[in-house]
């Protein structure tokens, strides 16, 4: 019929996340799973891919991995606000000419990576920070030990094609923890662990995780797309 879109079954084509929290024993045995679909992805991620693919000009310094300039106006965390990182000319000198989307960020960086949160505030499209209830880098009182966040290789298997993105965090603080919500933040500058930081996703758990002291939360986001 004129003028009517088709749509097939399934979810081909779509970029898909997945959330699936894990919390082990001090004997390293799992005692709890919970699998829910990430449905957040907040406008800055758009705003980073837009900014990547509008870079005016590609340096090649293979220290600093320059992307070029971008103009795109991106909303971090860095000093207590919301602000944008670059600016909206092309010739503006911004941090962003160091952007590598970096991920995978050490032991210890409770600023970047996967991060997890007390807050079980509603996301919103123009979130752009976890910096407020965030659960910090140590073994004091509401604290959680951060292991690196690591980026495993994307896999081909038939038709589907995922990467995981995981983190643990233990309890060393004494007493029961609750995560409600977690996230992923990259940094713009892989040799600034201080540089701007960008929300790209943040979920409120459907099921809060009590971590009991001496265990360890495993988070893992997997991204999928079937083509």
């Amino acid at each position: 019929m004129s003028g009517e879109t088709e749509r097939k079954g399934g979810t081909e084509g779509c970029l898909e996340m997945e959330l699936k929290c894990e919390i082990y024993n001090r004997e390293g045995k799992l005692v709890k799973r919970t699998v829910q679909r990430s449905r957040s992805f907040v406008a800055n991620f758009m705003r980073l891919l837009r900014g990547l693919f509008r870079t005016s000009d590609v340096r090649g310094e293979p220290d600093t991995a320059h992307v070029g300039r971008v103009t795109e106006e991106i909303w971090s965390y860095n000093g207590g606000s919301a602000r944008p990182v670059c600016g909206s000319s092309e010739t503006d000198d911004g941090v962003l000419n160091r952007v590598t989307c970096k991920l995978d960020v050490g032991e210890g960086v409770d600023k970047a990576g996967i991060r997890v949160s007390t807050s079980n505030t509603p996301v919103t499209p123009s979130d752009w920070t976890m910096q407020f209830e965030h659960i910090m880098h140590g073994t004091g009182v509401g604290e959680l030990w951060h292991y690196a966040t690591v980026v495993g290789s994307v896999t081909i298997l038939g038709n589907t094609v995922t990467m995981e993105i995981t983190r643990e965090f233990k309890n060393l603080s004494g007493g029961l923890i609750t995560v409600k919500s977690v996230g992923i933040v990259c940094l713009t500058d892989w040799i600034l662990v201080n540089g701007e930081k960008i929300l790209l996703a943040r979920d409120v758990l459907d099921t809060p995780q009590n971590v009991l002291d001496g265990q360890t939360l495993k988070i893992t986001y997997t991204l999928k797309t079937v083509v």
